[in-house]
C-alpha cells in the first residue's frame, strides 16, 4: 500500500488512485478489514466522477 500512496503524493494521476482503491478493496476482502473496503469503494467512485 505505501508504494502506492507515495505515488499519489508525487502527482495525482486517476489510474495511481484507481489502482490505490481496488488494492485496499482487495485486502479489505483479503483480511475482512470493512474499513478498507469501505473507503476503497468511496475513492474508487471518486475516480469515476472525475471529469478530465
Amino acid at each position: 500500500m505505501m508504494p502506492l500512496w507515495k505515488k499519489t503524493n508525487i502527482g495525482i494521476k486517476i489510474n495511481i488512485v484507481t489502482e490505490l482503491a481496488e488494492k485496499m478493496i482487495e485486502l479489505g476482502n483479503k483480511y475482512n478489514i470493512p474499513v478498507f473496503i469501505y473507503y476503497g469503494k468511496s475513492l474508487l467512485e471518486s475516480t469515476q466522477d472525475v471529469d478530465i
